[in-house]
């Protein structure tokens, strides 16, 4: 199905193929290579056409030709520095693009290990509190449970290891006894019961 006509007499984009035209990725780092390298050239070749008309403006006597070329002179020395300026602006540009990508994936990674870290402290300290062992020495044992997290948060893996593999291990570490770590996590998958033919 071809493009829709509209009723000023043009032509429409229907949302098929305004589809298929955005579409194609665009590799940013290509393009901005290229344009930058394009840019680079043209300041060159300016700068050429600047001393070539400079040299004409500075040998000859005729006050025709001299005005002649410092016109052209002025001109190029405008086109090599607009393309300087463009040029300098769009690495500014790719570089901020960077940064901010950078920044957009530790803010992501920030997120993510401050919420598992809220969710095993929180489980924690609660297994902390509810041990009868730890009477007296519940506050003790938190504050080293948060130094154990600080740790714990250095390994990239952090947000994204297994939760209850996290909380044994810390539990372990802090000596708790007579807890059971499935209570406070979600429960595994009972096994199917057993069926047996009646009598």
């Amino acid at each position: 199905m071809g493009p829709t006509r509209s009723n000023a007499g043009g032509f429409s984009l229907t949302s098929r193929r305004l589809f298929s035209i955005c579409s194609h990725v665009i590799d940013v780092d290509e393009m901005t290579a290229r344009h930058a390298a394009a840019l680079a050239r043209v300041a060159e070749m300016a700068e050429r056409l600047a001393q070539k008309h400079a040299d004409r403006a500075l040998e000859t006597d005729d006050p025709k030709i001299e005005a002649s070329a410092t016109a052209s002179f002025q001109k190029a020395t405008r086109v090599m520095r607009q393309s300087i300026a463009l040029e300098a602006k769009l690495i500014r540009d790719a570089e901020q693009g960077v940064r901010e990508a950078k920044r957009r994936a530790d803010w992501s990674n920030d997120i993510a290990a401050y919420e598992r870290r809220t969710q095993v402290q929180t489980t924690v300290e609660r297994l902390i509190r509810n041990d009868p062992g730890t009477r007296g020495d519940a506050d003790h044992l938190c504050n080293e449970l948060d130094d154990l997290l600080d740790i714990e948060e250095l390994a990239d893996t952090f947000p994204t290891e297994d939760l209850t593999t996290q909380i044994t291990r810390l539990c372990n570490a802090l000596g708790l006894k007579g807890f059971e770590i499935l209570a406070v996590l979600p429960p595994a998958s009972s096994p199917p019961p057993d069926h047996q033919s009646s009598a």
